[in-house]
């Protein structure tokens, strides 16, 4: 079983190859984001300043039960540019050299629905984890001292790894329903359980780096604004590392050995 390192290469070495559609793709998605994302940014920075200043918990439930439905537009709107941008980058990744945008209307607009629909299974499943691994945390949190550190330390790690594990379902679903082979989430978790090392720990370096290259850029952003932030190039920002982090993964999804038949075209 390859290692973390290996297809990390592979993964960069595959999005050269096709680096016109890759680079298309990737400020396509940006575009698409700053328009949908942009709204929300201002009363996101405005929660996490209220936060960092100690505001009351029903001030900031207030606050955030007032902002609720532009942020679930906002990300809606950023699982839909994925779904339906994906699907083409899969079909362009598969090793069976599938045309990205072949098919009828019908066919493309059901490969980005179904992928779309994987992300929202992803995104709901992450929530509901989040929530549970929240509860439990503030339970043991309550005791104090170092176990309330530990409990604390816990809960960021395992909602950074249910994060992971279910993106990383719906890529492999996302690989299934760009060939046109039927395939539920709970279908795509199951395919990776062998593999989940590999899946998982890629993923995670993925993510990891792009996190880092999104904090160095948003610092180099604000400070050339004058400390202002610029709303639609953060979310053109935050649209082009998110589009990036899922296709490369893609990329490694297809080269973990026995995780895909790539010599099937649809």
């Amino acid at each position: 079983m390859p290692t973390i390192v290996p297809l990390l290469r592979i993964a960069f070495h595959s999005a050269k190859q096709r680096a016109e559609l890759f680079f298309l793709l990737t400020i396509f998605a940006g575009l698409l984001s700053s328009i949908v994302y942009s709204p929300a940014l201002p009363a996101i920075f405005a929660l996490m300043e209220s936060s960092q200043e100690g505001a009351e918990v029903a001030e900031l439930s207030a606050a955030i039960t007032d902002q609720v439905p532009m942020l679930i537009a906002s990300q809606l709107g950023l699982l839909v540019i994925a779904g339906f941008l994906l699907p083409l980058w899969s079909r362009a990744s598969n090793p069976g050299s599938l045309i990205p945008w072949d098919g009828s209307a019908n066919t493309l607009m059901r490969r980005g629905i179904l992928g779309f629909l994987h992300q929202l299974t992803a995104a709901i499943l992450t929530l509901l984890s989040w929530a549970l691994i929240i509860m439990v945390a503030a339970l043991l949190s309550t005791a104090g001292g170092a176990v309330g550190s530990l409990a604390i330390l816990l809960a960021i790690t395992f909602a950074i790894w249910t994060s992971v594990f279910f993106s990383a379902a719906a890529n492999t679903a996302i690989i299934s329903a760009s060939t046109d082979i039927k395939m539920t989430f709970s279908d795509a978790i199951n395919k990776n359980k062998p593999y989940i090392r590999p899946i998982i720990g890629s993923l995670a370096a993925i993510w990891f780096l792009s996190l880092a290259l999104d904090m160095l850029l948003e610092t180099l952003l604000t400070r050339l604004s004058d400390g202002a932030p610029n709303y639609v190039i953060l979310a053109f920002l935050k649209g082009t590392l998110g589009f990036m982090v899922a296709a490369l993964h893609i990329n490694i999804l297809y080269n973990i050995p026995g995780l895909f038949r790539t010599d099937r075209q649809a």
